[in-house]
């Protein structure tokens, strides 16, 4: 059956390697298989045609490559144990989220993440409380004080100075996300009494106990605010992502 050059393939394989200890069973294979074509598999016995196809399912892992189907595979496999249905949240939204990091995150630049990860969950006025210890200080998040508060100049500014290459992708892209949801929401760092004042640096609150970040927010909201906490709120991610509309960033002079 013909096929148009613009139909996407239905089944990719590229460069998919599977080695079993020192034995490569599969060696760089790569194919397309596009909606109506039949594609037979042969070879000897050895030959790695069961591999291939266990590959393909995603019921061994591969040692190189991709397909897509193993990245439906990964996906479901990280949706079954981190995606949460926004639809489980009365009202859809929260006013709190809580979350913390992992004991290997010796660095802010490292545990900051779920502050974009739960934006999605926080509506805009909202606050992230993040407890997070940071024995090694801000790391490359310290860049971002450059760009606080995070006003929709400074974010322009941001786009500009990675764009142009006056910051680094390799550190911007960690912390961008983070500047863009504070420009919606509050964040409060619950860290070690010795870290305040680098938060200060970066003009994120912070506070020393969980307790006093709670009574802050029990301040702000009432006693009916509607709070959620995410044990990991570094992966956490929307069971469907929210469609998002941007504004446009003003540009000089407007």
């Amino acid at each position: 059956m013909g096929k148009g050059m613009s139909d996407a393939p239905i089944l990719q394989i590229n460069q998919v390697t599977k080695k079993f200890g020192g034995v490569f069973a599969l060696n760089d294979v790569s194919f397309d298989l596009h909606a109506g074509e039949i594609l037979g598999i042969i070879g000897p016995n050895g030959s790695g045609k069961t591999t291939l196809v266990n590959c393909i399912t995603g019921f061994i892992e591969l040692t190189a490559g991709e397909t897509i189907a193993a990245h439906r595979v990964s996906v479901e496999k990280y949706k079954k144990h981190y995606a949460f249905d926004l639809s489980d949240i009365p009202g859809g939204i929260l006013d709190v989220a809580i979350t913390g990091s992992f004991p290997g995150d010796r660095f802010f630049a490292h545990s900051c993440w779920p502050i974009a990860n739960l934006d999605h969950f926080v509506r805009d006025g909202g606050t992230i409380i993040l407890a997070t210890p940071a024995p090694g200080g801000l790391a490359h998040y310290s860049y971002a004080k450059d760009y606080m508060p995070p006003t929709p100049e400074a974010i322009r500014r941001l786009y500009e100075d990675v764009f142009y290459g006056k910051q680094g992708l390799w550190h911007a892209c960690l912390w961008m996300p983070i500047i863009e949801a504070l420009a919606k929401k509050e964040c409060i760092i619950v860290t070690e009494p010795e870290r305040l004042p680098d938060f200060e640096t970066v003009q994120i609150p912070a506070v020393d106990s969980l307790q006093k970040a709670y009574e802050r927010v029990q301040a702000r909201y009432g006693v009916e605010m509607r709070v959620g906490n995410f044990p990991y709120g570094k992966w956490v991610v929307p069971a469907r992502m929210p469609l998002t509309e941007y504004t446009s960033i003003p540009r000089k002079g407007e």
